[in-house]
């Protein structure tokens, strides 16, 4: 889970060389569209930072891929939609988007040109904050941030009820939801006993709201943002999403459909599914970050 709204912009001097390289694209290009570049070049993949940087530089230095693929990893922030930056050929696939946001962002944008790769691990969402031990001590009237887009905003609205906060006029287990479940709103809860849907502090920036934590009497946060700032989802959260059953908010590969056959993109897919990246999901973040294929990879 783009944590907030899943969007992103390169960061400045760390990323010097692919900014060269993007008013370059045509150098290269591959021959299904001309705005990628062939197999024969590095797949520039932009990524956040954690985890979805850390694991595809695991890939890398663990010696996955083979001989002649190469990644040029582009690190993260909030600021430019990624969907737009990999349509409009700026980079050759994303690691950022879970799946509901991926359907309804393109959806938004008139994007068709794009598609799901290797499902790879879910962030569980969160509840923290830095006033209270307990859901129980959340007071009346209290301001929850919650994030400030469509699919997260609903993630965040399920995490409340699961807390026992409010209540909706619909279940989620995880594993039954149709597509309007995933974007329900304020107008979908039934109950509100202390109050909070009033209160609400929709924050579009989510790793923000997590360096401004203290600013509300609790948060609902990504894990990748809570990790940002240092925050163990696992030991940290007064309450966290199931991650089981199903969870629909899977961390994806987006790729163009013009490369779903470039070796690369085969090559990652296949690194990114592997026994090998669970067991470093698992061993590198303990429960914050887990994997969707060989969940009890040691």
């Amino acid at each position: 889970m783009k944590r907030s709204s899943k969007t992103a912009k390169i960061v400045a001097g760390v990323l010097l060389l692919a900014t060269t390289t993007l008013g370059a694209c045509s150098t290269g290009s591959n021959d299904a569209g001309g705005k990628w570049t062939d197999d024969t070049k590095p797949l520039r993949v932009w990524a956040e930072n954690r985890p979805h940087s850390e694991i595809l530089q695991h890939i890398v230095d663990s010696g996955q891929l083979p001989d002649g693929v190469k990644l040029d990893i582009k690190i993260a922030e909030e600021g430019v939609n990624e969907n737009d930056v990999v349509h409009h050929g700026d980079v050759d696939a994303t690691y950022i988007d879970h799946i509901p946001f991926f359907e309804a962002d393109t959806k938004q944008r008139g994007i068709t040109d794009l598609q799901v790769g290797a499902k790879v691990h879910i962030e569980p969402q969160g509840l923290y904050s830095k006033r209270f031990r307990a859901v129980a001590d959340i007071p009346q009237n209290a301001k929850i941030g919650i994030p400030d887009n469509v699919t997260n905003f609903a993630r965040g609205l399920f995490l409340l009820q699961s807390a026992g906060l409010i209540t909706l006029d619909r279940n989620y287990d995880g594993g039954t939801l149709s597509g309007d479940d995933l974007l329900i709103t304020e107008k979908n809860v039934t109950a509100d006993p202390k109050n909070l849907i009033p209160n609400l502090v929709k924050i579009s920036d989510n790793v923000q709201m997590a360096r401004q934590l203290q600013d509300v009497d609790a948060a609902v946060l990504q894990g990748n943002s809570a990790l940002a700032v240092n925050l163990t989802p696992k030991t940290d959260a007064l309450k966290l999403e199931d991650s089981k059953n199903g969870n629909p908010y899977v961390n994806v590969l987006v790729l163009p459909n013009a490369l779903a056959n470039d070796k690369r993109i085969i090559a990652l897919n296949k690194a990114l599914e592997s026994e090998d990246v669970a067991k470093y999901i698992n061993d590198t973040y303990k429960g914050s970050v887990l994997p969707v294929h060989f969940p009890d990879a040691t």
